[in-house]
């Protein structure tokens, strides 16, 4: 009979540290390790684990230039232009400090700049590399060039000229709110709110919310799928999906502590990267480019606008006549609760979204709602049979109304808002609170 002695197992730190930490290795090893590890990752689209092992890669040698060029190719693949362009020029240094020239790390250099949508200094740096290099090496380069110069040609080409001759108001007040922006005001911080009328003594400024009207909610969220219908096709619906995936209660669930916060950046991370990538895209064949490629002939574009405009206010037309009916319908039901419900839908979902070029009779429409609704209200008040006219107050009592409330004495409670007695007050935002 054998017998089985355990095996005591590792506890502690010893059990959380790999098999291959515990080698003595050389840091010329362990850097090509973590190199090696950094492109299997890349190559299988792992870039946030890609990039921890680059920059560990990296920490051990600050002079190694082909790191800095594959961390580089991943942040690229991951929408982080910026980043990317600085360690392929700090990858482009180092080369310069040892006399070396190297095509796929300035090759990187220009293809940073062309995502980051400088096409001017791509084109430039482009050409500067042709010089440097011969043979094979210089076809990427000129490849890039065909590219860029195409891309300059359809941003700046013929299609600009009519977009600008139709918004050239608003391009004005665009220009006016962008040099507004740039403009840096070096004054103290009181100096600036005592010039505008405000308070400087609270130690956070107050963030006024930007509210938008229903209109301008729905011609965003027009402009939004119109976008990107153009450049992605049907994968827009996909788009939408995540974009609607950040805020999503299912996903986002309170209870779980753990990975709500995980799942929420992961998701909002996606999103921005798309969204980057769309504006690269747009930057290259901007929109007014496709719809004049789509629409070269002027006359046919404002024939075919024309028609989309006439048959979005016929098929208007069509269902504000079946609105009206079904209102009429509903009164004659004296479905009060019924005819009150369908009004608020209609008049706040879809009415009010429609423009006056859609619509030019919507101030009749809402007139004529208004006051069905009005004469449906007012034909449930009946004279009660026990009514008499010789009252007092009559009017009153029709309305169901205490005629002696008013006389009740309003006792001051110190500390409620609703007993403050200051009515000469004149600041706005008091009198803004108040009102709510």
């Amino acid at each position: 009979m054998t017998l089985i002695i355990p095996v005591p197992q590792a506890q502690g730190v010893a059990e959380e540290i790999p098999i291959w930490k515990k080698v003595d290795w050389s840091p010329e090893i362990e850097q090509q390790i973590y190199k090696d590890w950094g492109k299997y990752y890349s190559r299988r689209r792992r870039e946030n684990i890609a990039m921890n092992y680059y920059n560990k890669a990296y920490q051990l040698s600050n002079d190694d230039y082909m790191t800095l060029y594959h961390r580089s190719q991943s942040k690229r693949k991951t929408a982080q232009t910026l980043g990317a362009l600085e360690d392929s020029l700090e990858a482009q240094k180092i080369l310069k400090f040892k006399s070396v020239l190297n095509a796929p790390i300035n090759l990187e250099v220009c293809d940073a700049l062309y995502e980051l949508n400088q096409f001017e200094k791509a084109k430039a740096e482009l050409h500067n590399n042709t010089r440097l290099f011969k043979g094979n090496k210089t076809k990427a380069f000129e490849e890039r060039l065909i590219v860029v110069d195409d891309n300059i040609k359809d941003a700046c080409g013929e299609g600009l000229s009519p977009f600008i001759l139709e918004n050239e108001r608003m391009m004005s007040h665009v220009k006016d709110l962008l040099n507004e922006k740039l403009k840096v005001d070096n004054r103290p911080f009181w100096k600036i709110l005592k010039e505008q009328d405000k308070c400087d003594v609270l130690s956070v400024a107050e963030t006024k919310e930007k509210l938008l009207s229903p209109l301008e909610i729905a011609r965003r969220k027009r402009a939004f799928d119109i976008c990107y219908q153009v450049y992605i096709d049907k994968s827009w619906v996909d788009l939408l999906f995540l974009k609607n995936l950040r805020n999503n209660p299912s996903l986002l669930l309170d209870q779980c502590k753990g990975s709500k916060g995980f799942l929420s950046k992961l998701v909002g991370n996606q999103y921005e990267i798309v969204k980057k990538f769309l504006k690269i895209i747009q930057a290259r064949s901007p929109m007014y480019f496709v719809r004049y490629k789509k629409y070269s002939n002027k006359d046919r574009l404002l024939k075919f606008r024309e028609a989309l405009l006439f048959r979005i206010q016929y098929q208007t037309r069509r269902n504000m006549i079946s609105v009206l009916q079904t209102i009429k319908r509903l009164r004659d039901q004296k479905n009060i609760k019924r005819l009150s419900n369908y009004i608020e839908e209609v008049m706040g979902d879809y009415v009010v979204i429609k423009t006056n070029r859609i619509m030019p009779w919507k101030l009749e429409f809402i007139n004529e709602v208004y006051n069905t609704l009005g004469l449906a209200l007012s034909e449930q008040y009946v004279v009660p049979k026990n009514f008499r006219a010789s009252d007092r107050n009559p009017v009153l009592q029709l309305l169901s109304f205490n005629p002696h409330k008013l006389k009740e004495i309003n006792t001051f409670v110190f500390g409620d808002r609703s007993t403050h007695q200051d009515h000469d007050s004149v600041d706005p935002a008091i009198i803004k609170s108040k009102n709510a």
